[in-house]
């Protein structure tokens, strides 16, 4: 898709409870430093790369692990500029609490003066006001502001779709999509441009986001970059498709920014991609020059999205575990000196959750809120949903959680009802319950009715002893999914009126 929306975004306060009114992304080019997040595949590189070309030479586009890996002593051309680092969450690694990584950042840009900084991160991976403190010791005037990026609007998303030539009535590709429960997936440009790629390969609608990105990859597989010259294809898909999860796999375990090509000569970024342990170089080439690969102007190839990346990786490593590789080794190699799974690899255990019934009660166990956010849920098992929500319980005050609860909508279903009321009716008020209670509201937000609830979130509503955005949040539930007739005998039909107004 060659349009790109103009981005929007809220500004998070101190607290991380409220949020400011959204603005255009433009708009906070006065500040010194701020922090993007945003989920994965939201726009945040392609925001930072347009802001970075409309400002020209007063700024310097650069990945968080090439701030880390270059001496700033070495690069000039870093000095007085305005830094766009993209990619906090792709370098934090896990050891003593994911700290090293990013104090490696911080001490960079104390090297270089403390300049005008923008920093991109993974919603789910940004530690808090924990993080902002720490930034705010290097930024130029000792404040850093929060930034949330906001979902595309439906005017965005019709804009897109207009420009891709693959669809003749956008509003009609709106609609079927959210008649189908995809309608979470229009809003981020990624997941929008597969989920077109999907159905243009057969006008079939898939039923899933796993079955998008698999639909999506099989027909990328299939079609060559323009950047290459094809001679022929004397490899199968599933062939090519599993060299490329090799190579995707390698690339994010390696931390390397992808693959040389004949033109280019390997170095510490760009890797031999014999390195990757397939021994037939024709067909690591080949899957080198298919859609899933870009190439940069030096000749290097990189998985078109991180995402894709993450996703292909676990389907190669789903099949390994399948083929005898013990899940909790390679579990263990993903996991850091803290126990955890290491920041920069929590998507491709997500996926991994995904495509692995083997790894998956592990890693509902280590990361749930990962799981959940960064990949599929909604083909897990009722005994895997409902260990999926006993591990949440305990994450409340993990990192991300509360940006990570929408994605958690498949939990709402009628066979766990039991679980919402047992929560909802629950008599404790501590931070760590009301804090999941806030959670369970918000998967609430786009699942399918439960009328079952109705009680149970009335009373939430008219207690005082829940937060104020616990009795909001069930408010907002009541009035989407609870019937008319019950809100009108109850006296909230004003109330409900005016929420929607």
């Amino acid at each position: 898709m060659s349009f790109v929306a103009p981005r929007t975004c809220t500004e998070v306060t101190t607290d991380a409870r409220e949020r400011f009114s959204s603005k255009p992304f433009t708009s906070f080019r006065d500040r010194p430093a701020f922090v993007m997040l945003g989920d994965p595949g939201s726009g945040k590189t392609t925001a930072f790369e347009e802001e970075a070309k409309e400002l020209g030479d007063d700024c310097m586009f650069l990945s968080a692990r090439k701030l880390i890996t270059f001496s700033p002593a070495n690069r000039l051309e870093w000095r007085n500029k305005t830094l766009f680092v993209d990619g906090l969450d792709e370098v934090r690694a896990g050891q003593s609490d994911a700290r090293t990584p990013f104090d490696a950042i911080r001490a960079r840009l104390d090297e270089l003066g403390r300049p005008r900084f923008r920093l991109s991160c993974r919603s789910a991976d940004w530690f808090g006001a924990a993080d902002r403190k720490k930034l705010d010791e290097v930024s130029p005037d000792s404040s850093v502001a929060v930034l949330v990026l906001d979902p595309l609007s439906d005017d965005d998303i019709v804009s897109i779709l207009s420009e891709h030539p693959d669809i003749d009535h956008p509003r009609a590709f709106i609609a079927g999509a959210t008649s189908r429960g995809l309608g979470g997936m229009l809003a981020n440009p990624q997941t929008l441009e597969l989920l077109v790629e999907s159905v243009a390969v057969d006008g079939q609608w898939p039923s899933s986001r796993k079955e998008t990105f698999e639909i999506a990859t099989a027909s990328m597989t299939a079609e060559h970059n323009s950047e290459h010259t094809s001679v022929g294809n004397p490899f199968d898909v599933d062939q090519i498709k599993d060299a490329a999860g090799r190579l995707c796999l390698v690339q994010l375990v390696a931390g390397c920014e992808g693959y040389a090509s004949r033109q280019r000569h390997p170095d510490q970024e760009f890797i031999d991609p014999r390195r990757c342990g397939i021994g037939d170089l024709a067909l690591l080439r080949h899957s080198l020059s298919t859609k899933l690969f870009s190439v940069d102007e030096t000749g290097g190839s990189r998985p078109i999205h991180r995402h894709i990346a993450e996703y292909l990786g676990s389907v190669h490593l789903a099949r390994l575990i399948a083929d005898g590789l013990p899940a909790g080794r390679v579990i263990a190699l993903m996991s850091g000196e803290d126990g955890f799974v290491v920041s920069e690899l929590r998507g491709l255990s997500a996926w991994l959750a995904t495509n692995s019934c083997t790894a998956r009660p592990l890693l509902i166990q280590l990361d749930p809120i990962g799981v959940g956010h960064y990949g599929d849920i909604s083909d897990f098992s009722l005994d895997d949903k409902l260990a999926l929500l006993k591990s949440l319980a305990r994450e409340t005050s993990a990192p991300g959680y509360m940006f990570a609860a929408q994605a958690f909508s498949d939990l709402a279903i009628p066979e766990l009802v039991s679980v919402f009321l047992e929560a909802f009716t629950c008599v404790d008020r501590e931070t760590e319950h009301q804090s999941f209670v806030a959670f369970l509201l918000l998967t609430l937000i786009d699942s399918h009715p439960m009328p079952t609830l109705s009680n149970a979130l009335y009373d939430i509503v008219f207690d005082e002893s829940w937060w104020p955005g616990v009795r909001h949040s069930a408010l907002k539930v009541f009035a989407k999914y609870c019937e008319a007739g019950f809100a009108a005998t109850c006296g909230l039909k004003p109330i409900l009126t005016a929420l929607h107004d």
